[in-house]
């Protein structure tokens, strides 16, 4: 007795095309496990249902909805995952988020793994651990090659200072909480966005990085927001306008700011201050009945509107 083929590998290219447009990302891996046939299909397939980005997720969730795995070392079990899913969709993992560890060294196999197997980087590193040693921050911040996006919700101790200084030349640098960075970390910087929390920044400090970013530092910037440590004074504007040429303008003046989410915010009245070597013009926002931060935002928006009422 013949067996019959299945009909979807006789399917012409352009119907079959059409098929696997409407699968979905679900649906292409699912297919991919069928047979050695229609994994070959679905590696070669190119449209909409790829159009993803591959993220790794290590963290605890509820098993509905997930794919259950036997291995007894799960780092093997993602290793083959991982390589499998980024040959079928044919594109690197975007990004590795590394929450609490299950057992000892997981996150450094993770990270090893990764750069061992993708071109040495990941475009978007997020940690939300909690650290055993200030140590266990290190061996991550230097073994991974983050290239776009920085995010960490991790507490180290009270007197960390990392051991050789993080890849702040990113786009997107999220720091929770922030306590740990010194103004020699800031002026290090030089992001898009970046979002401090809990900072111990001083007033002098955040004048000199104006300075900076008035001399040309951190030229990539299009915002930043430093939300001070409930251990801090407020924020004396005094000091940090001490000896920058500005221009204030009446609180009455709105202006909308256009953010790396296509999200419009009123900028009402606040301080502009200008960069020397071309000219372009930030807003120091009035925080006046919010001393506890500090927004920083640099024009034009991310959707090209201009300072100009």
């Amino acid at each position: 007795m013949s067996s019959t083929p299945f009909p979807l590998f006789s399917l012409p290219y352009l119907p079959l095309k059409q098929v696997f447009d409407n699968f979905g990302p679900h649906g292409i891996i699912i297919f991919s496990l069928c047979s050695q046939k229609s994994r070959n299909m679905a590696i070669s397939y190119r449209g909409p249902s790829k159009d993803i980005k591959i993220e790794i997720h290590f963290v605890e969730m509820d098993e509905n909805g997930y794919l259950k795995t036997y291995w007894e070392d799960r780092m093997v079990g993602m290793s083959i995952l991982g390589d499998y899913i980024r040959q079928v969709f044919n594109q690197d993992i975007h990004k590795l988020l590394l929450g609490q560890e299950h057992k000892e060294n997981d996150h450094r196999r993770a990270v090893g793994w990764l750069m061992a197997s993708q071109n040495e980087q990941v475009k978007h590193l997020c940690c939300n651990f909690e650290p055993k040693t200030d140590k266990d921050l290190d061996d991550i911040l230097e073994a991974c090659n983050y290239t776009e996006r920085l995010q960490l919700l991790v507490k180290p101790s009270e007197n960390y200072r990392p051991t050789k200084m993080p890849n702040f030349n990113v786009i997107h640098l999220s720091l929770y909480p922030s306590f740990w960075i010194h103004l020699d970390h800031l002026l290090t910087m030089n992001a898009r966005t970046i979002v401090l929390t809990d900072s111990k920044l001083s007033s002098g400090g955040i004048n000199v990085f104006l300075k900076h970013w008035m001399n040309g530092g951190c030229f990539k910037l299009k915002y930043i927001v430093i939300f001070m440590d409930s251990s801090m004074d407020p924020i004396n504007y005094q000091v940090v306008m001490n000896g920058i040429q500005c221009i204030n303008r009446n609180r009455e003046l709105k202006r909308s700011y256009v953010n790396d989410e296509n999200r419009p915010w009123t900028v009402r009245g606040g301080v502009d201050i200008q960069r020397s070597i071309d000219g372009v013009t930030a807003t120091v926002l009035d925080r006046s009945h919010e001393l506890n931060r500090f927004h920083l935002v640099v024009w034009p928006d991310f959707a090209g509107n201009s300072h100009l009422p």
